[in-house]
């Protein structure tokens, strides 16, 4: 659905540390990353974030203001249970376009797992 490379940023709050992910949003309902693009075609050394759980917005960090250029291009992945993921995009429009698509898949995520419920009742 949409792929390519973003920066993470470090899972330690603290920290101002980024690396580069290859990062696949797929049709299932997934938000999964890669340590690089042969991590990707290797299919080696993958994360996932359910995204039925989830939501999707912009973030702010005024302790790495500076090295996020002002949260302009950054966006936070949060579930239900707190856990977060930080993403930074190469430029606004970038950015736009990843939440977007993350909303929708979030959307229809949602749509299947509620169709798949009331068809089991």
């Amino acid at each position: 659905m949409k792929e390519g490379h973003l920066l993470k940023k470090s899972s330690h709050w603290k920290s101002c540390d980024w690396s580069s992910k290859y990062v696949c949003l797929s049709r299932d309902g997934a938000l999964t990353y890669y340590p690089s693009y042969s991590g990707y075609l290797d299919e080696t050394g993958a994360k996932s974030i359910d995204l039925r759980t989830a939501t999707v917005k912009l973030f702010v960090d005024d302790t790495c203001e500076e090295k996020l250029l002002a949260g302009k291009t950054v966006f936070e992945v949060r579930t239900l249970d707190q856990q977060r993921w930080i993403f930074s995009c190469k430029s606004e429009e970038d950015r736009a376009s990843w939440m977007t698509s993350i909303k929708a898949e979030i959307k229809n995520s949602l749509q299947v797992y509620k169709s798949t419920f009331n068809h089991s009742l």
